[in-house]
């Protein structure tokens, strides 16, 4: 028999980075406003292949992208990367 608590705690888990994802996703479209047209294009491609992945399955060359974007904006890494990181 299947446990039952396990089941719900992954679904719960996965729910929460779910909004964590969310989250970091509404901080890098305000960011982007500020942005120019290279600046955008450049967030949306980093964002989708590296700040949205899981930060112990990235290669070298994309945690340096992230690195980037965290020293340019801070306020990615402080919130929404961490908290999305912490539900892992």
């Amino acid at each position: 028999m299947r446990n039952s608590w396990s089941g719900y705690c992954g679904r719960q888990a996965g729910t929460l980075v779910r909004h964590g994802n969310d989250a970091l996703e509404t901080v890098r479209k305000k960011i982007r406003k500020d942005l120019n047209t290279r600046q955008r294009l450049k967030l949306k491609d980093d964002a989708f292949y590296s700040l949205l992945e899981r930060e112990e399955g990235l290669a070298t060359d994309s945690m340096t992208r992230c690195l980037e974007w965290f020293d340019l904006h801070p306020e990615l890494r402080a919130g929404p990367y961490r908290m999305k990181e912490s539900f892992h």
